[in-house]
């Protein structure tokens, strides 16, 4: 079981890396309007309007200049995401020039994200909006695999099952009745061997 355990979270490394290096390929190759078509970015975009969200973040609210729909697009609630402005800004290094926040609404003609980020004022028309490598799966993944390295699991019976973590102790024999009193005996002993 432990063997599996960490055989998982090699692979999930592994996956997650080659997720990364996979888009950052796309976005750093391919042509602003290709990665629009694939669906990884959202071309010509301003900012629409900024509020206050929770825990002193800021909520971002971005639209296209003309106020038309966006193209079909892949960013949805959750997704991890940079904004940035597509022309050189004079005076500022890369570090500020752009910022990463998560989605938290997605419309068909308006993204917001919600940022760490205080200093967004650098940020000029036109704006571009890159789909980043999302964590969050692969943090809830670990997360299980790590709560399952904590836990005795091989208490559990279906871990016995699952692993060939030892013998499963038969349950109490119980009188099933069907429940659909129109199955002949052949299906009804088949239901008693998968039950």
């Amino acid at each position: 079981m432990e063997k599996w355990i960490e055989n998982q979270k090699l692979l999930l490394g592994i996956e997650r890396e080659s997720e990364r290096e996979e888009l950052s390929n796309k976005l750093n190759t391919l042509s602003a309007q290709e990665c629009s078509e694939l669906g990884l970015s959202i071309l010509r975009l301003e900012i629409e309007s900024t509020r206050a969200a929770l825990y002193g973040r800021t909520a971002i609210s971005v639209q296209r200049k003309d106020r038309k729909n966006f193209p079909t697009n892949n960013f949805k609630v959750g997704d991890e995401v940079k904004l940035y402005s597509t022309k050189a800004v004079q005076g500022h290094n890369d570090e500020v020039s752009h910022i990463t926040g998560i989605v938290s609404k997605a419309s068909a003609d308006c993204v917001e994200l919600i940022t760490d980020a205080s200093e967004f004022d650098i940020l000029e028309f036109p704006l571009r909006l890159d789909l980043l490598s999302s964590e969050a799966t692969h943090k809830k993944m670990m997360e299980g695999l790590i709560g399952l390295e904590k836990r005795n699991i091989r208490s559990w019976p279906i871990a016995n099952i699952l692993f060939d973590c030892g013998t499963v102790k038969s349950p109490i024999p119980v009188e099933i009745t069907p429940f659909n009193v129109g199955l002949n005996q052949s299906q009804v002993r088949k239901m008693l061997q998968i039950i």
